[in-house]
């Protein structure tokens, strides 16, 4: 079940994201039902929330496809009929995934005590699969969450890049902050940088994945931080012409 060093094998993984398939098949399921039976009867609110868990469950279900077929013996890609019926933009706009991204992320920031606020410059696209995008910023709002400071603030704000073609989004917390020697340590899977917080979490995977999708969509992951001055993490993306 695991390789040589330890991590868990590609067989492993991809029995673990078929046994998440079932479960998150069955939310979709029951989201969509809901959608039809309760369509115009709910209030805006709920109707926004149900949305968001469609949208979370499907982006889980899509991962999950994807796991069950690098683990196979001949990959297949995963079943159209039960892939995001979404196909991916050539632009991504950013308001939208920003929006979503704020609002999944509110719970856990409230459990933290912290504040996620988010701005979007207007107009604003990204050459870029949505999807993916919007999976890596999550993955740095919860890092922001998780490692800034307990009571304090997450902002996420959408702008012009500094270079023409390029837009960014920057994730930024006002926690402890790394010394510049320490961000490779940051980025690297469950990593403990020198003068992290004692008590600190692990580093986990985020940063790493979103290094990875920001490069595989053809722009770069800056980071920004120093001593006492917080953690900013920079998404910067090729820009798409806005629909």
């Amino acid at each position: 079940m695991t390789d040589d060093d330890g991590a868990l094998s590609l067989d492993a993984l991809a029995r673990l994201a078929h046994e998440f398939r079932s479960p998150l098949t069955a939310i979709l399921g029951f989201a969509e039902l809901l959608r039809h039976r309760l369509d115009g009867a709910i209030p805006p609110e709920a109707q926004s929330h149900l949305d968001d868990l469609t949208v979370a469950a499907a982006r889980l279900r899509r991962l999950a496809d994807e796991m069950v077929a690098l683990g196979a013996p001949d990959p297949t890609p995963p079943d159209p009929m039960l892939a995001d019926p979404t196909p991916p933009a050539a632009a991504a706009p950013l308001a939208p995934i920003v929006q979503v991204a704020l609002r999944q992320a509110a719970p856990a920031a409230a459990a933290r005590g912290a504040r996620i606020a988010g701005s979007v410059a207007a107009g604003l696209a990204a050459r870029a699969d949505a999807a993916r995008l919007a999976q890596a910023l999550d993955a740095l709002i919860d890092n922001a969450i998780r490692h800034g400071r307990a009571g304090g603030e997450v902002a996420v704000i959408a702008r012009a890049g500094e270079a023409p073609g390029e837009v960014m989004i920057e994730v930024a917390d006002d926690g402890p902050g790394l010394a510049v020697d320490a961000v490779a340590e940051a980025l690297r899977p469950y990593g403990r940088p020198n003068g992290a917080a004692p008590g600190a979490p692990p580093g986990g995977l985020g940063l790493g994945i979103a290094r990875e999708i920001v490069a595989e969509q053809g722009g770069r992951l800056d980071i920004v931080t120093a001593p006492g001055q917080g953690f900013c993490a920079r998404m910067v993306l090729p820009e798409g012409a806005a629909p």
